[in-house]
């Protein structure tokens, strides 16, 4: 909570969620939740809070002993519009959602869609950038990246990868694209300098090698023009996976390669909220 640091949320894998009001020494059960993928406290009411979960938007005017769903689409993330604290973004599997300002008791109960229409349904993941002068969506599918201003009516396609070696298709993303972030703003009552970096955005895909699936995080400081493992020396296999490399991995090469990628499987990122250059990659091991 932006009021109180003693108080706090939590969900686990299992769909499980739990308050503290001791800063986490003590957890209880909170009932009445779907799997929450992300919650969000208001910092102007210390009382309302947001659940982002696998069965819609839920809403809480007591701190958490109770919520009512406001919003019925399955949604990942939730987010105050910087301007204005009234105004709320949702991310979710079909669309990005905005919840204009209605006041503090109709706060986050009337949404509507403003992906528009999208391009391609294959597999469309998407991000909202609410830093700058209008807020940008992304849209990162199988076939591409993809951006658009909150009211423009069509998506602007980014340029393709082109080939540099080989014959066969490329795979312009080099897999199945699992999630699509922006770099998270600084947190409440944090200093300007430990500000957001504008147009730095994080993907995970899904890549298929040698009959394995692995994970590849990677981030872009340009808006998404050009993308970088978040383990740098992975570079190498990422220009690999998609052709776009000058020259070829030796096989000696390609297994040291993916054997430091099976060593560090990271398959989310947090970034410190105070210092935007500090990452936390998360494993299954820790």
């Amino acid at each position: 909570s932006p009021h109180d640091p003693y108080v706090q949320f939590a969900a686990d894998t299992s769909g499980s969620s739990y308050w503290s009001n001791t800063q986490g020494e003590i957890w209880h059960a909170m009932e009445g939740l779907p799997r929450v993928n992300d919650f969000l406290c208001s910092p102007d009411y210390p009382w309302l809070a947001f659940a982002a979960t696998d069965g819609g938007i839920y809403r809480t005017l007591d701190g958490g002993s109770h919520w009512s769903l406001v919003f019925g689409k399955s949604i990942q993330r939730i987010e105050f519009s910087t301007p204005n604290t009234h105004i709320l973004y949702a991310v979710g599997k079909d669309g990005v959602y905005k919840s204009e300002d209605l006041g503090e008791r109709d706060m986050g109960t009337h949404w509507r869609c403003i992906s528009g229409d999208i391009p391609t349904n294959v597999n469309p993941v998407f991000a909202v950038e609410l830093r700058g002068t209008s807020p940008t969506i992304y849209l990162l599918t199988r076939h591409g990246f993809y951006s658009k201003a909150e009211n423009a009516p069509e998506w602007t396609v980014f340029p393709q990868i082109t080939r540099r070696r080989g014959f066969s298709t490329v795979d312009p993303i080099g897999g199945n694209p699992l999630w699509l972030r922006v770099c998270p703003p600084k947190a409440f009552g944090v200093g300007e300098a430990s500000e957001h970096i504008q147009g730095r955005l994080f993907r995970a895909v899904e890549m298929t090698q040698q009959r394995d699936n692995e994970i590849m995080v990677s981030v872009s400081d340009d808006g998404g023009h050009s993308w970088s493992p978040v383990l740098r020396e992975l570079r190498p296999l990422a220009d690999w996976s998609v052709g776009t490399g000058d020259s070829l991995i030796t096989g000696v090469e390609l297994r040291r390669l993916r054997g430091r990628m099976r060593e560090f499987p990271i398959h989310d990122i947090r970034v410190d909220r105070t210092n935007p250059d500090i990452w936390y990659g998360l494993m299954e091991t820790g």
